[in-house]
């Protein structure tokens, strides 16, 4: 969670186990600050692809609920905040199913992550954390705190709790796409497409990086790559 709200998340995401999220960036000035439905495709190459090496993970929410101190009604004591994360909780997917998490390898038909479903996926936090919350300068978005479903408004350190299901996926090398979607209390939507491409060794991960990059600078100046 502390990694969501940080300023340019993305630029600090390339650890031992790399983070997914539900929540993206606004492409355009005039979108609204915060839709209650959203369909995102991320990752740090070309067109949102992730590109790792197979030493590394990818840990992604399927569905996942927050309650802090500082930004939610009523959660001021430890109790208040657990209550409210268990409602949040029970009226989303609980759990998720199969068909909610689907895994396509090689360009090969979608299949679930896990066929038996999700239920042994959920989490929820038995003690609160400290949630730093940045800053927010309106006019330079460079965190996604008022994209939340709950606008992270108030920053400063903020005592928090976090529910949901996830997953953490280990690959061989390849090319994957993965497809989740979850739904919420009150009709909350979130609808995730990654590309992931897989490399042996960070070597070759760095270098298809390099190409992916040069692809996007071409594609920008109007040339094909």
């Amino acid at each position: 969670m502390n990694w969501l709200v940080m300023e340019y998340p993305d630029e600090h995401n390339d650890g031992i186990v790399v983070y997914s999220r539900g929540t993206d960036f606004r492409l355009d000035p005039e979108q609204p600050v915060f839709g209650y439905s959203n369909f995102i495709r991320e990752g740090t190459g070309r067109f949102g692809k992730f590109i790792i090496s197979q030493d590394q993970a990818i840990f992604h929410p399927i569905i996942m609920d927050f309650v802090d101190e500082n930004n939610h009604q009523n959660a001021s004591t430890r109790a208040d905040r657990l209550n409210h994360l268990v409602t949040l909780k029970e009226n989303g997917d609980d759990p998720p199913l199969a068909q909610q998490a689907r895994i396509s390898e090689n360009g090969n038909a979608y299949v679930p992550i896990n066929p038996n479903g999700y239920r042994e996926h959920g989490f929820i936090s038995e003690r609160d954390f400290t949630l730093e919350i940045p800053p927010q300068d309106y006019s330079n978005i460079t965190s996604l705190c008022t994209l939340l479903d709950v606008p992270l408004t108030r920053p400063g350190p903020s005592k928090c709790r976090v529910a949901g299901y996830f997953i953490l996926l280990t690959f061989d090398p390849g090319s994957y796409i993965i497809t989740t979607q979850g739904n919420g209390e009150m009709g909350y939507q979130t609808r995730t497409y990654i590309e992931i491409e897989v490399t042996e060794n960070r070597n070759q991960r760095n270098a298809s990086r390099l190409l992916n990059q040069l692809a996007v600078r071409q594609l920008r100046q109007g040339v094909r790559p």
